[in-house]
C-alpha cells in the first residue's frame, strides 16, 4: 500500500502560494515558516478558523495567525512565547480532551527527505487520530525567533485508519531517511514529494542547476556519508546516474539508492528509494 506523503509529512510547513496579502507585513522568517516555498497550487488564506476544522479552544498564551483551505486539507497557524516542545504538549492535552488520541511523543523533530539550503529552522512534529479513528490531525511546531509557530493541519477522513498510518511511521523505513540538502545555487525547486509503504519510501524534488548530473551525485554522496550511510558504489545508464548505499540500526538493515535524472539541459530530478530489509 503506498501511502500520500500529505497524510504522513505534510511538508512541516504550511502550504504553498498565498492568495491574500495577510502575510506581507510579517517578517520575512515567519514567512519562511509559514509557507513552503516552491508550491505551486494556489491556496485561500484567511485570519479566522475554517469551517470543517475540528472545534477547540485556543489555551492561555497562544494567539490566531490565519488558516487555510488547500484540496482535503484544512491548516491553522498559532504563535506563542513558549518553548516548541510545551506548546505542542498544550495543544495536545486541548485535543486529547475532545477525544483524539495521541500515540507518539508530543514533539519529535521532523527529518528526511529533500530540502532547500534555507530552511534551517528546526521543526517538531506530532500526530493525532480523531475519535472516528479516520481522520488525522498533524502539528508541527518551530521556533526562527523568541516566537514559536505552530501548524496544525486536519486531514478529512480516508480509507486507511489514522492509527493504522501512525503505524506506518512508526516502524516503517520513515524514521530512517536521509536529510539531503540541495546547493544553494540551484532554482525553481519544485515542492518535494514523498510516497512509501511499511517497508520502502521514495522521496524525490525537481529543480534547475549549472552543476551537472555527477556533481550532483557527489554532494548528495557526501551528505549520505556523513549521516552514517555506507557507499557501495556509483551506476551510470541511459536516464541518468546515481549511487548505490547501505545502513545499519541495530537489528534493521537499509538498502539505498539516489538517482539523478535530467530532465533537460539544466533540469534535474533527484530521488532517493530506502528499503527496509529486515527487522
Amino acid at each position: 500500500m503506498r501511502i500520500s506523503h500529505a497524510l504522513i509529512l505534510i511538508a512541516a510547513f504550511l502550504v504553498p502560494v498565498v492568495h491574500a496579502d495577510l502575510l506581507e507585513c510579517v517578517d520575512p522568517v515567519v514567512r519562511e515558516v509559514l509557507i513552503d516555498h516552491g508550491g505551486t497550487r494556489k491556496t485561500r488564506f484567511v485570519n479566522d478558523i475554517p469551517s470543517g476544522f475540528p472545534e477547540f479552544n485556543l489555551p492561555d498564551g497562544f494567539a490566531l495567525i490565519g488558516s487555510s483551505d488547500s484540496r482535503n486539507n484544512l491548516t491553522v497557524a498559532v504563535k506563542t512565547r513558549l518553548p516548541e516542545l510545551s506548546a505542542m504538549e498544550a495543544l495536545v492535552e486541548v485535543f486529547t480532551a475532545s477525544g483524539f488520541r495521541h500515540n507518539q511523543q508530543s514533539g519529535e523533530p521532523v527529518r528526511g527527505g529533500f530540502r532547500d539550503s534555507v530552511q534551517t529552522v528546526q521543526v517538531l512534529s506530532t500526530t493525532m487520530c480523531a475519535p472516528d479513528d479516520r481522520s488525522m490531525l498533524y502539528l508541527t511546531a518551530s521556533r526562527p525567533n523568541d516566537t514559536t509557530y505552530v501548524n496544525l493541519s486536519a486531514q478529512e477522513a480516508r480509507q486507511t485508519a489514522c492509527s493504522q498510518m501512525q503505524r506506518y511511521m512508526s516502524r516503517g523505513p520513515f524514521q530512517y531517511l536521509p536529510d539531503l540538502v540541495l546547493p544553494a545555487d540551484v532554482s525553481n525547486i519544485r515542492q518535494p514529494t514523498s510516497s512509501g509503504s511499511n517497508n520502502t519510501f521514495t522521496m524525490e524534488v525537481l529543480f534547475t542547476s549549472a552543476r551537472n548530473a555527477s556533481q550532483l551525485v557527489g554532494l548528495f554522496g557526501e551528505q549520505l556519508t556523513n549521516q552514517a550511510w555506507q557507499h557501495n558504489g556509483d551506476w551510470v545508464s541511459q536516464i541518468g546516474q546515481g549511487s548505490a548505499w547501505s545502513m545499519r540500526q541495530g537489528r534493521v538493515r537499509l538498502s539505498g539508492n539516489l538517482r539523478i535524472i535530467p530532465r533537460s539541459e539544466s533540469e534535474y530530478l533527484a530521488v532517493f528509494v530506502v528499503w527496509k530489509l529486515e527487522n
